[in-house]
């Protein structure tokens, strides 16, 4: 007897489900979407660890401070208008050794001071999207209030 509630349910869940891809030789074609194989193909060029380090900035905090829907929530689509500094793995490798350097530092010790760390990071990323020293300065000083908004706000990554 409950089988039409769920026939409902699922024929629900198929028309809000996006489709964000088309595959190669996909009936009917989807001009529309981008295409599978370049999506995978740019994320490829991007070190899982670079990717954290870039999310878990402080440049990062303010642009979703400025940029997110909601002051109370952070939605994925939030996170995907954050423009990613698309370098070279050459100069990705600094930041992904520096959050292995916090990554280490918290599991050895999960009260660790990661303020030295913190900076090193900010100011790497900052480097990264060609701010001036007056933008770093802007971004540093409102950082204190948008930390006591990240307390309310769940924290995706794993560097927090």
């Amino acid at each position: 007897m409950h089988i039409r509630p769920l026939a409902r349910t699922v024929r629900r869940a198929e028309q809000l489900v996006k489709k964000a891809a088309r595959y190669r030789g996909e009936k009917p074609p989807r001009p529309d979407l981008p295409r599978r194989e370049e999506l995978e193909e740019t994320s490829r060029r991007f070190a899982v660890k670079y990717l954290f380090g870039v999310m878990n900035s402080s440049v990062a905090r303010e642009f979703l401070r400025a940029n997110r829907r909601s002051n109370i929530h952070l939605y994925p689509d939030d996170w995907k208008k954050l423009p990613i500094p698309d370098v070279p793995s050459e100069q990705q490798q600094p930041i992904v050794a520096l959050v292995d350097q916090i990554l280490t530092a918290r599991r050895t010790n999960p009260a660790a001071d990661l303020t030295a760390f913190e900076a090193d990071l900010n100011a790497r990323v900052a480097a990264l999207y060609g701010l001036t020293p007056d933008e770093i300065r802007l971004v540093e000083e409102s950082a204190p209030s948008s930390t006591r908004r990240a307390e309310s706000t769940p924290n995706l990554s794993p560097l927090a």
